[in-house]
């Protein structure tokens, strides 16, 4: 009962981000809402990659070595002084397991190692998630900039043919500047609908 009772909670907030969605679309400018969803796409990525980080030290600190050794006891080089990471301070600590947490899920490189079986699984883990996660970011990506400038060239297209229609139907300039400025605003601006 208690698992059906979080699903249909799940079901409930989904609906609430579908009808969130939906509302945002009829208020919000095409540019706007591009702008919008590339930073929600961006937040979401770094979230992401703060909970990676968070596991990373979580495995370093707490998980069962095999080898006898984690990567928060191995040590670093600062100015000639050599320190465990763990003796460095939080803030060091965190940046350092985020530093290896965007390398793993952008496919790059630190001097970071694992030294135990369940930090390298999660390692290769991370990698294979970057691997597809990254694609399937950059998709989206290029997804909405699609999109958009589909939006655009139809809008351009709409202007272009109100501006030959125009001309060809010799309306005097002064009031086909007029027309065209009041489409632009119109067509710039979103209307709700109340139903």
């Amino acid at each position: 009962l208690g698992r059906l009772l979080r699903i249909a909670g799940i079901m409930r907030m989904l609906r609430v981000f579908q009808n969130l969605q939906e509302m945002l679309d009829d208020l919000l400018s095409d540019d706007l809402r591009f702008v919008l969803s590339a930073c929600g796409l961006a937040a979401g990525a770094l979230w992401l990659t703060h909970l990676i980080a968070c596991a990373w030290f979580a495995i370093g600190s707490f998980a069962m070595s095999d080898t006898g050794g984690h990567w928060v006891h191995t040590t670093v080089d600062i100015d000639g002084e050599v320190h465990d990471y763990t003796a460095l301070g939080h803030s060091f600590q965190y940046l350092t397991a985020y530093h290896w947490s965007l390398a793993q899920v952008s496919l790059g490189a630190i001097e970071i190692s694992c030294f135990n079986s369940t930090e390298r699984m999660f390692n290769v883990v991370c990698l294979i998630f970057g691997l597809f996660g990254g694609s399937a970011l950059i998709a989206l990506l290029s997804a909405n900039l699609v999109e958009y400038t589909a939006g655009q060239r139809e809008r351009i297209e709409r202007l272009r043919l109100l501006r030959r229609y125009l001309s060809n139907w010799g309306v005097e300039p002064r009031l086909a500047t007029r027309v065209l400025r009041q489409v632009t605003e119109h067509m710039s601006e979103k209307k709700v609908l109340i139903a």
